[in-house]
């Protein structure tokens, strides 16, 4: 999907990180960039910079858990811009690094609704509201961590492993229609979630020092979703982590016992992955 002059993005968690850069990305391509946040004065920062380098953008408030909140910032976009061609559903939340069996239950109802719910409520408003006909595309922000996994990062990585597989299975509802879908899987990025993850402090300083930049995130991922890249992929030194955990399935999967015959869904599988790969 080509981003041009007459585009109109939305981004959740646009306050901020991932969220700030990909609405100054996008505007830098001559969208319009709406930018929604919890946060309306990081929101309102995020725009005053954008048109300080001569871009078009519009701050409103938003909580993604909240469909209440969706319900209002869709009338207030419908009212000032008339549509939307493209969402990032890119706001999260992490929790402390903790054990899942001690993880407070009030922090996991927190990290799924932020983290797959705000996910679904965009992809619910968009397609029931917000798109306005005609080539739309949805991206929604998963991690490395729904591809791979490690201790005391449970919930965070049950939430993104969600995303990635929601938005696998959207990309398949869509798939003859003018809507295109993305997944976003970025590794360590130099962010303020990364900042907020807990006590591990080597983790946190290899995120906040070593991880990439932002913008180089928003510039991949922009670049992937106007070639129609269903996987935005950031980080390409876990390749060997993710090759090594798909063989250990693919072994697993080979010394199982096979059931009688052939299920027909294998081969409706099949034939969705066979197009996916085809794309690439």
């Amino acid at each position: 999907m080509r981003i041009e002059e007459n585009t109109v993005a939305l981004v959740t968690g646009g306050g901020s990180g991932i969220g700030r850069s990909l609405a100054r990305e996008v505007a830098a391509r001559g969208a319009t960039a709406i930018c929604a946040d919890m946060n309306q004065e990081s929101a309102e920062e995020t725009v005053t910079s954008i048109r300080a380098d001569g871009g078009r953008a519009l701050a409103i408030s938003l909580d993604v858990a909240d469909r209440k909140s969706w319900a209002g910032a869709c009338d207030e976009i419908l009212g000032k811009v008339g549509h939307v061609d493209i969402i990032f559903n890119n706001a999260g939340v992490t929790v402390p690094k903790t054990a899942l069996s001690e993880l407070p239950p009030e922090q996991w109802d927190r990290l799924r609704a932020v983290n797959l719910d705000g996910v679904y409520n965009g992809i619910h408003y968009f397609m029931s509201r917000l798109h306005g006909g005609g080539r739309g595309n949805i991206v929604n922000t998963a991690s490395i961590c729904g591809l791979v996994t490690c201790a005391g990062s449970g919930a965070y990585i049950a939430s993104k492993f969600a995303v990635l597989g929601l938005s696998e299975a959207l990309r398949f509802d869509l798939e003859d229609s003018d809507v295109g879908v993305s997944v976003l899987c970025p590794g360590f990025v130099r962010t303020g979630l990364a900042g907020s993850a807990g006590d591990a402090a080597a983790t946190n300083h290899a995120a906040l020092e070593n991880g990439m930049a932002p913008e180089d995130i928003a510039r991949i991922a922009l670049d992937g979703v106007e070639a129609d890249h269903f996987y935005l992929l950031t980080h390409g030194e876990y390749a060997g982590v993710v090759a090594n955990r798909n063989r250990t399935i693919e072994y697993e999967l080979a010394a199982a016992t096979r059931s009688d015959g052939r299920c027909d869904d294998v081969d409706v599988l099949a034939a969705h992955w066979n197009r996916e790969k085809a794309s690439v």
